[in-house]
């Protein structure tokens, strides 16, 4: 590893303002997308295409499950987005408390 280092600090020069962009300040930072669970956003669509336009619900579905691989990923991301659900609800109760 040291020995990649030298490398490129011949190549590129001992310029090292990178460990100074980033800052142990700025890993605590927060943005609105932080609170998007993309879980729970995939089961909210799938859910609302259902809803909306049942026909392509139907399509989307089948092209997602026509092998056993699709059909098990799909099943699996959907239970694995009621868990969250399920975790945010019981958080958001908590703090709430």
């Amino acid at each position: 590893m040291k020995k990649l280092s030298r490398k490129a600090k011949e190549l590129f020069g001992d310029d090292d303002d990178s460990a100074s962009d980033f800052t142990d300040d700025e890993s605590d930072m927060q943005t609105a997308i932080d609170a998007i669970d993309p879980f729970i956003l995939l089961a909210d669509t799938l859910a609302g295409i259902s809803a909306a336009a049942p026909e392509r619900h139907q399509r989307l579905v089948a092209a997602c499950t026509a092998d056993p691989s699709g059909a098990a990923a799909l099943e699996a991301l959907l239970r694995h987005a009621e868990v969250q659900r399920q975790e945010k609800a019981k958080a958001a109760a908590s703090i709430a408390v």
